[in-house]
């Protein structure tokens, strides 16, 4: 949406376009997408295009998206999942044959899977650093001591 909004357009434009993802339901998405065809620009209909392409919108809003909604409020609106994910595509290697991609790929998904899994079920931190509430006193207890 950024595209559109970093060109020149009237307020009206900007504000309807930066509500379609706070949309509560389809008919109001559509509605927004309707009022944008209507002023008529070549850029702003082609906008409009684009991000009624059905993968597009379905990640604008959670009403929209098959996503469950309690996922979707769950990992806000922000690109950080995305980012994470990219940065565990290559770990496993580049240029792999197809077959060696999905193993090594599965494998990795069952170790986050684990970890995860370990995380929820004792409270085993994700990372190394121990980030728990009890580490933080007693961080906080040392810092006071000194």
């Amino acid at each position: 949406m950024n595209n559109l909004i970093a060109k020149k357009f009237d307020n009206e434009v900007h504000l309807l376009a930066k509500s379609i993802p706070t949309r509560s339901s389809v008919e109001e998405v559509h509605e927004c997408f309707k009022k944008l065809e209507l002023y008529d620009n070549k850029r702003i209909i082609d906008w409009v295009q684009y991000y009624r392409q059905p993968y597009v919108l379905a990640s604008l809003n959670k009403y929209i998206s098959n996503m469950e909604n309690e996922i979707w409020d769950h990992h806000g609106n922000n690109t950080n999942i995305a980012e994470a994910a990219h940065a565990q595509a290559n770990r496993e290697g580049k240029q792999l044959k197809l077959l060696t991609a999905i193993m090594r790929g599965r494998r990795l998904d069952e170790r986050l899977f684990k970890i995860a899994e370990i995380n929820d079920k004792f409270g085993v931190p994700y990372t190394r650093r121990n980030k728990s509430e009890i580490k933080r006193k007693a961080k906080a207890m040392s810092r006071k001591g000194k």
